[in-house]
């Protein structure tokens, strides 16, 4: 079962809209209204249950005619059509009198490439879906109209910062970050992901996110803060916090942002599951609530697991500590080329996650060797940013 809504849609919805799920296999060109569908799973764990939304059609004044149904009105034949966007829970952050994690983060929100076409041909006769040959800057082609859309954004401050540029640039060789990273490009993404870098950390973020060395934001319902399908990655560069990135080592820094891209890339499929566009669930309704944990449930057992059945405030932090030790591990040796020991590398990866319910689990021994460890690495490093 599909549904179709034929409803115009100008350019300017689109960018304020959530249909940003473009994968070009599943693109459907209408010829004679030159029009193009976007088809997509409504619940990707069920292929039966799709949809295709309406992305642009081009104005009538501009040679494009409108369109219209027969009554006028919409055609349905049943199935759901809506963006795939946010969803629910209120931000919870770390105890901040932890003096034994000052490099920890914050909220725990409840957590085009195109193919070359040749620009002398004509496409204006094209009744074949749009395909890896068409060129979308081509004003001939009949996707020429879909904007292009940039779903990974970096804050000029954020570019000017030479040591943390560097640090961002050289994490693109582990490849859990690549791939957390790379389900924000416009192919997959759901969210706007944004990285910041704040001189001003103290003065704009709350007392209890201070001893943090970057947080991860969710967007809450409150658009002056983080606008509804974003994310932001903000990283600490005020030189009054002991917390900022001044004088700490590269590779805390990496440590950093592989722990803030899997919160991120946690709000990601949280966003998917809730299709509100943001993550506090007081602002939906009775069955929106719902349908959100059911969504959960369904698609995304582990966070489901963490939080709503064994919900604690730094839920997300129990989740990472209890199943991503290794993977920030294996991104940090893949990050500088395994330049130090396995013990260093699991000391820095513990890094923000002491307090959770695996970090008690370990022995005292155990524990109080990855304080030393990474106490030694932090003193002793030279490779640090100034």
């Amino acid at each position: 079962p599909y549904q179709f809504t034929k409803q115009r849609v100008t350019e300017e919805a689109i960018n304020a809209s959530d249909l940003l799920l473009f994968t070009k296999d599943y693109y459907y060109y209408e010829a004679e209204t030159g029009c193009l569908f976007f088809f997509y799973y409504t619940n990707p764990m069920s292929p039966t249950e799709n949809a295709i939304d309406l992305i642009f059609c081009p104005e009538p004044d501009n040679g494009g005619p409108a369109i219209t149904d027969n009554d006028g009105g919409d055609t349905s034949t049943g199935g759901n059509v809506g963006p795939s966007g946010g969803g629910g829970g209120s931000p919870n952050s770390d105890d901040p009198s932890n003096n034994d994690n000052p490099y920890g983060d914050g909220p725990q929100g409840g957590g085009d490439s195109t193919g070359n076409a040749n620009p002398n041909t004509d496409n204006s006769n094209n009744t074949d879906p749009p395909q890896e040959g068409d060129n979308f800057d081509n004003p001939n082609s009949p996707v020429a109209v879909l904007p292009t859309f940039d779903e990974i954004f970096i804050d000029q401050e954020f570019k000017d910062n030479p040591c943390l540029k560097s640090v961002y640039d050289a994490m693109g060789k582990a490849k859990k970050f690549k791939e957390y990273l790379s389900n924000f490009e416009p192919e997959f993404s759901v969210a706007h992901l944004r990285f910041k870098y704040d001189e001003n950390f103290k003065d704009n973020k709350e007392p209890q996110n201070w001893g943090a060395l970057a947080i991860t934001e969710p967007p809450l319902g409150n658009q002056d803060i983080v606008a509804n399908y974003n994310i932001h990655i903000t990283f600490n560069g005020d030189t009054n916090l002991d917390a900022s990135i001044h004088n700490k080592p590269k590779l805390v820094i990496a440590v950093a942002f592989i722990h803030e891209m899997i919160h991120a890339e946690v709000f990601r499929k949280m966003l998917s599951a809730a299709q509100q566009g943001h993550l506090n669930a007081n602002q939906y309704t009775t069955q929106d609530r719902i349908d959100y944990i059911n969504s959960l449930r369904n698609n995304f057992p582990g966070i489901y697991d963490y939080y709503v059945e064994r919900w604690k405030p730094n839920w997300g932090h129990e989740q990472m500590a209890q199943h991503y030790i290794s993977i920030i591990t294996n991104a940090l040796k893949e990050y500088d080329d395994n330049q130090h020991t396995q013990e260093q590398y699991e000391a820095i990866a513990w890094l923000g996650l002491e307090g959770t319910i695996a970090w008690n689990n370990l022995t005292q021994v155990e524990r109080d060797n990855i304080h030393q460890t990474r106490t030694n690495f932090i003193d002793n490093d030279t490779n640090k940013c100034n």
